[in-house]
């Protein structure tokens, strides 16, 4: 079963996944919607944390450190930021951190990460529209020999991509989507795309802050 839900506040993303949880729903990925098994029902902790790495050995020395304390780890991808723990092991600590300050540490890492984005769009949107990158997509369409799927796929500009397999797919899938979005959307929809990412930094900003002041 997939469904469709946007959370900024990772405690109550926790409470819900922990209710399907309990429903004898669980929780296998996350990639744009939530995917989830059907299982006997559990009353389990789901924990949530932000990470992004760059090596691979860091990505899954992160993972074995939350295995040997007594968390699964069930959903997330090294260069995608959220990741998803599940306690499967009765005498594991009730919360994967170990006090407020570095349990708000994720938000302010969510909220760096958006506005990084931001950043590194703004210029591509600007020079891609100066240019007049955007007749790219007229000129793939206008051979009658090309299929839709194949002028889809002709957007894409990493070598191989299509052959690749699995997260190193996704990986490069996701990077460059945003750019063949900068290619075929509207103007006024890649502002709307382009200030999302202030949106969201500035309401992880928020929670931020708001967990800080509980100290």
């Amino acid at each position: 079963m997939k469904k469709l839900r946007l959370f900024f506040d990772y405690d109550k993303e926790e409470k819900w996944l922990h209710s399907m949880a309990q429903k004898g729903w669980a929780l296998k990925n996350v990639l744009f919607t939530y995917t989830f098994q059907k299982t006997p029902p559990e009353d389990t902790a789901i924990r949530i944390d932000f990470r992004l790495f760059k090596r691979k050995k860091d990505y899954l020395d992160y993972i074995a450190l939350f295995e040997d304390s007594g968390w699964q780890h069930v959903a997330g991808y090294k260069s995608l930021g959220a990741h998803y723990f599940k306690k499967n092991r009765e005498q594991a600590n009730e919360d994967i951190f170990s006090d407020v300050a570095s349990k708000a540490g994720r938000y302010k890492r969510a909220s760096d990460m958006w506005l990084m984005m931001f950043v590194c769009y703004l210029p591509i949107i600007l020079s891609l529209y100066i240019s007049k990158i955007t007749g790219f997509v007229s000129s793939q369409h206008s051979s009658p020999h090309h299929s839709l799927l194949s002028d889809l796929k002709s957007l894409y500009f990493t070598p191989d991509l299509w052959q690749m397999h699995r997260s190193r797919f996704w990986q490069h899938f996701l990077f460059e989507t945003p750019f063949v979005l900068l290619r075929t959307i509207p103007v006024f929809l890649l502002i709307i795309f382009l200030f999302s990412f202030v949106f969201y930094a500035f309401r992880c900003r928020s929670l931020y802050k708001k967990q800080m002041a509980s100290l």
